[in-house]
């Protein structure tokens, strides 16, 4: 790309100078993927252990940082990777693809290319889910604005500020009493709309597996912990 070929430039009838310039700001970027900042990314085969076919397939990108470039393109490698082998599948399963802390989508270019392959999700059975802590973070007019509307089934938590309440209620087009309703919903219970049927309100029973899968505290509680028991061996001035 930084040094076009006499024979290219002849088949594409474009001046060696400009064939280049078009091709610099890839490679620039692809240079990054070699010997930059986002070597090691991508650069390897796909695990032969990651099968679609299993109950549940988890991809852990959690020691990506949550600024910059990377976390972006592995979302959107793993979104076109697997929608691609969908598509090409004989037996097709159909799979739910989860984003957790969807706010990700929010702050890149990731929300045009799952929009995109949304277009076919029917087709290959796939059922894309986003968790968003605050529908207000999503800018207006924005590919993510138009992923989150096209949502057949919305399920609103909690909301305990009034601007995040709103902005739930104008997304999804939602009566006006039920601003009233986010503010004051309990644990485990949300407001459910399915397609232009009115909302309702459904509790979230878990079973003492969800209970074991879903338990984020253990962190929380073992760094508490830690920090009792560092305070209590740490010698204090009289």
């Amino acid at each position: 790309m930084l040094a076009p070929s006499p024979i290219d430039c002849e088949e594409l009838q474009i001046d060696r100078t400009v064939l280049r310039e078009w091709g610099y700001d890839l490679a620039f970027e692809l240079e990054r993927f070699v010997d930059e900042d986002l070597s090691g990314l991508i650069d390897g085969e796909t695990s032969e252990n990651v099968i679609l076919a299993d109950g549940l397939t988890v991809f852990d990108v959690s020691q990506l940082p949550e600024t910059g470039p990377a976390l972006a393109i592995i979302m959107t490698v793993i979104n076109t990777w697997m929608t691609n082998r969908l598509f090409r599948a004989k037996n097709r399963r159909q799979t739910h693809f989860i984003v957790e802390e969807a706010w990700h989508v929010v702050q890149t270019s990731v929300a045009k290319v799952i929009r995109r392959n949304q277009k076919v999700s029917r087709a290959i059975g796939l059922s894309n889910w986003f968790m968003f802590h605050h529908v207000s973070d999503i800018p207006p007019g924005t590919e993510a604005e138009a992923i989150i509307k096209e949502c057949d089934t919305v399920l609103v938590y909690q909301q305990k500020k009034a601007p995040d309440a709103r902005a739930a209620v104008e997304m999804f087009d939602l009566p006006a009493s039920s601003y009233g309703t986010i503010l004051n919903l309990a644990t485990g219970t949300c407001l459910m709309k399915i397609g232009n049927e009115a909302p309702f309100e459904v509790k979230h029973l878990r079973s003492d597996v969800e209970k074991i899968l879903a338990d984020t505290d253990k962190a929380l509680t073992a760094q508490k912990m830690n920090e009792v028991i560092t305070d209590e061996l740490e010698p204090h001035a009289a």
